[in-house]
């Protein structure tokens, strides 16, 4: 509307302006409310699904290379009240004594 008004006069009326202004805020909240059904709608189906179900839409397990990723963020130090190795992961704050 804003367009062909322009076209006539060179300068948007304000209703041609408050009509694009209700129209855009309607389609706005016609999307809005599509997005709220469908999140309603996967929740209902979450909620119904067996245990098994859930485990096959549940998130994939990480890359077979991710374990190596992860325990290169570890640092190998001595203890040198006892001696013994242990590992820490600075990214993390993870320490531990068993080798990751």
């Amino acid at each position: 509307m804003i367009r062909n008004n322009v076209e006539k006069t060179g300068v948007p009326t304000t209703d041609a302006i408050l009509n694009d202004y209700t129209l855009a805020h309607s389609t706005i909240t016609d999307i809005e409310c599509r997005i709220d059904l469908k999140r309603e709608e996967i929740k209902a189906v979450n909620a119904s699904a067996t245990p098994e179900e859930q485990a096959a839409t549940s998130a994939p397990p990480p890359p077979p290379y991710q374990a190596a990723v992860n325990a290169m963020a570890y640092q190998q130090y001595v203890d040198p009240a006892t001696g013994a190795p242990y590992w820490h992961n600075a990214q993390t704050g993870d320490t531990r004594w068993t080798a990751p």
